[in-house]
């Protein structure tokens, strides 16, 4: 009976992410991009080339069409605007100085193009790149212009900053914290013969140990406002699973309501901390 329970809690884990994944919503955060470039020593302007017509409210800038009165940089926007990739990546209107900074729907798959108006020398990289993350962050490394520096492509290095080892360290952390809560306030409701302990861990080991993985996945890839409503729908079912578990196999006759208040507070504090640590 105990391999059945199991057994189906985790068939319930692998149909979460197929349920979850129908979710999404067009508000809250968007996907953003931010790079920087260490170690510069001349004024430099930088746009992301993608390669479709349109990223949500971005479109690419059709030729001879003139800059809006707030851009700054109007010879550098003109410069991009000009440049005819040999891959066919377009440019959308946006650039910065010194780095990027593109926090509302930058392209998915993009080339970077940097700008040295002193010179006017227009670099783009030879390499195409993709987004890793809701939030993708990189180091860009140039080769240093010299006196001879013709317009083109050349080789650049993008570098993700991201860590590894920081993130599995808080997914590891919040899972830890999960167990530790649920069996502590298994305690406060009773529950201490190591029986029913050891039912609430492997219940959890399976559960929220889960629940917080997927949980770092769509948070890490789609954002926090995706997270959080996938969270409130895998949250159900985790919820009636467990509550099956406990119902069948941790409760005495008399307690019932006990059992099914334990799992309701459990859970909900598990949400509760798992939000406030998850970034």
């Amino acid at each position: 009976m105990k391999k059945r329970l199991f057994a189906a809690l985790l068939a319930l884990f692998v149909l979460i992410p197929m349920l979850a994944g129908v979710v999404s919503a067009d508000m809250g955060p968007k996907p953003s991009t931010i790079i920087t470039v260490p170690g510069a020593e001349e004024p430099m302007v930088l746009t992301l080339l993608g390669d479709k017509e349109n990223y949500g409210p971005n479109w690419a800038v059709k030729p001879g069409e003139k800059p809006g009165d707030r851009v700054e940089a109007k010879d550098a926007w003109a410069v991009f605007r000009d440049y005819e990739d040999p891959d066919g990546f377009l440019f959308y209107g946006e650039l910065w100085e010194g780095q990027v900074r593109w926090t509302y729907w930058p392209p998915e798959t993009f080339k970077v193009a940097v700008y040295y108006p002193e010179r006017d020398l227009l670099w783009v990289s030879e390499d195409i790149y993709t987004r890793y993350a809701f939030r993708s962050h990189y180091r860009l490394t140039l080769p240093a212009p010299g006196e001879n520096a013709v317009s083109g492509e050349v080789d650049m290095i993008l570098k993700k900053e991201h860590n590894v080892f920081t993130e599995l360290g808080g997914l590891v952390f919040r899972i830890v914290l999960t167990l530790a809560v649920e069996l502590t306030l298994a305690g406060f409701f009773g529950f201490r013969s190591k029986k029913q302990l050891r039912l609430i861990l492997l219940t959890n080991l399976v559960t929220q140990v889960g629940l917080n993985v997927l949980l770092w996945m769509w948070y890490f890839y789609d954002g926090i406002l995706a997270a959080l409503i996938r969270l409130f729908l895998a949250e159900i079912v985790v919820l009636i699973a467990e509550l099956t578990v406990y119902l069948l196999k941790l409760r005495e006759e008399e307690s019932a309501g006990r059992t099914m208040l334990y799992t309701l507070c459990a859970n909900a504090l598990s949400v509760v901390l798992g939000f406030l640590f998850l970034s």
